[in-house]
């Protein structure tokens, strides 16, 4: 089909991950706006970060108490699609960074959680080896233990907001790639899709992950698209050890890699934090022999003895969407006072996904936020 779309949206979302789902789900079910979202692969896409088994939902960010204050006013939102959906979306099943070093981030972590009134211990070796046998002690320093961290099932949540929105009208088009934005001297009048079929819209989002700078070329979009590690981990024995009901979403800051409980086919994973070397959108499989899986073995066999001779592991290298400093877009674009962006939530800010979309659905209709965005900004 080609020619212009007649019927206009208030508003068309270009991207079907987290935050365009959860801003579709805003917009029509709690709003009662129009909405479209067109999305150039399956909803969520295969190759998108919104489409892993499991995120992580971490409540420490070292003296950053304004992030811990987004992740924790996260929370109501997550838990409320849980008994809308029905689902099992959010989880708290714990979160516990282990400090080996030095510990100074992870004690501003300790104080912001106490002074924003948020459950947290300081655990010492004896606790940790208490409460998660299988842990080994020796090279730790301390933890730092949050009962409301856990985990956010990604590719679940996409599909419930979407089943949820579709239900109250949001009109989903899945293989529709967008390929250009028309723009005027007020803002932008359309997009326009691979089939050459152009969608208008009174106002509009682009949150397309890693493919937003391609979209948005002439924009010029300060984010980077890195590859990043992460490999699916099959126990040697004793599985049962590694269940969410008993075993925590871990982390090391040193080893710069989290681990999650058993979740995926008799799997649990391992993902590498650290940024990594530029690459292209996509997912792409690892390689034998790579640089993380030696490190995810070196880290097992420091801290958790009884996985570090897995012989069965999938490993993949995932594009994520960042930015210099490690925090989202989320703004208008310049010179088009009817279009916003959203994009680069990177490795942990994924669940700060439905207060930054709440905050997205109130300025696309023309509402005042109320979230302080400045440091989301373009010009921070």
């Amino acid at each position: 089909m080609s020619g212009s779309d007649a019927s206009e949206t208030d508003v068309l979302i270009v991207g079907g991950g987290i935050l365009g789902a959860w801003t579709a789900y805003w917009l029509s079910k709690k709003r009662g706006f129009s909405v479209s979202l067109i999305e150039q692969g399956e909803i969520p896409h295969p190759c998108a970060s919104s489409s892993e088994v499991l995120k992580s939902f971490p409540l420490t960010y070292g003296k950053d108490s304004f992030a811990t204050a987004v992740a924790a006013k996260s929370m109501p939102l997550w838990l409320e699609l849980n008994r809308e959906s029905g689902q099992p979306i959010f989880e708290t099943i714990g979160f516990l960074e282990l400090v080996s070093s030095n510990g100074r981030e992870a004690e501003e972590s300790l104080r912001i959680l106490g002074e924003l009134k948020l459950p947290v211990e300081k655990w010492d070796k004896a606790r940790i080896q208490k409460r998660y046998p299988v842990i080994h002690t020796p090279g730790i320093k301390f933890g730092v233990f949050h009962p409301d961290g856990g985990i956010v099932w990604a590719g679940r949540a996409v599909g419930a907001l979407t089943a949820l929105a579709q239900k109250a009208g949001v009109r989903f088009f899945p293989g529709t790639k967008a390929v250009a934005v028309q723009r005027g001297a007020e803002g932008v009048l359309g997009v326009k899709d691979a089939a050459g079929k152009t969608r208008r819209a009174k106002a509009y989002l682009f949150c397309a992950g890693a493919w937003t700078t391609e979209l948005l070329k002439s924009w010029k979009i300060p984010l980077l698209v890195t590859c990043h590690d992460q490999l699916y981990v099959r126990p040697p024995f004793n599985k049962g050890r590694y269940h969410p009901r008993i075993f925590p979403v871990l982390k090391s800051m040193k080893e710069g890699v989290c681990a999650f409980p058993l979740h995926f086919r008799g799997y649990l994973k391992i993902v590498d934090m650290k940024r990594g070397k530029p690459a292209k959108p996509g997912l792409f499989a690892a390689e034998e022999g790579s640089s993380f899986l030696k490190r995810s073995r070196a880290f097992f066999s420091r801290f958790i003895p009884d996985l570090s001779e897995f012989a069965e592991w999938e490993g993949s290298q995932r594009a994520v969407a960042v930015t210099k400093d490690e925090n989202p877009i989320i703004d208008r674009l310049p010179k088009a006072s009817n279009a916003y962006v959203a994009c680069g939530l990177g490795l942990e800010s994924f669940g700060w996904a439905p207060l930054l979309a709440r905050n997205l659905a109130d300025l696309l209709v023309g509402g005042r936020p109320t979230l302080n965005l400045q440091r989301f900004r373009f010009g921070r």
